[in-house]
């Protein structure tokens, strides 16, 4: 049969298998344990989040423009004015730069 624990540890869970002293230190030692990795998993995932609601506002606003150039274009024909090539790169930047990672987090979150 086992004999009681005389090893000094303070704790029940303590026992004696084949020669060697086991220790588990339960539920809280767990929590303990875990606690780093659940806060980096949390920090992780509040920065995705954050960089996708920046997207999604830069994808906005690209909208924006967008709606706003084809709305005034007849105005500028009218008027003799051209729309210059400059003016459009502001849209197309926002549009690459929110589109795909808006579609990584998608497929991320999906999985």
């Amino acid at each position: 049969m086992g004999r009681p624990n005389s090893g000094g540890l303070p704790c029940k869970t303590a026992a004696r298998r084949g020669g060697a002293r086991v220790y588990s230190p339960g539920g809280c030692g767990c929590a303990l344990l875990m606690f780093p990795v659940v806060a980096a998993g949390a920090g992780i995932a509040l920065a995705l989040s954050g960089v996708a609601l920046m997207a999604a506002v830069c994808l906005i606003i690209a909208v924006g423009i967008t709606v706003y150039f084809a709305v005034t274009a007849n105005r500028r024909r009218e008027q003799g004015k051209t729309l210059g090539g400059w003016i459009i790169i502001p849209a197309v930047a926002l549009y690459a730069v929110s589109i795909p990672y808006l579609l990584f987090f998608w497929w991320f979150m999906s999985h």
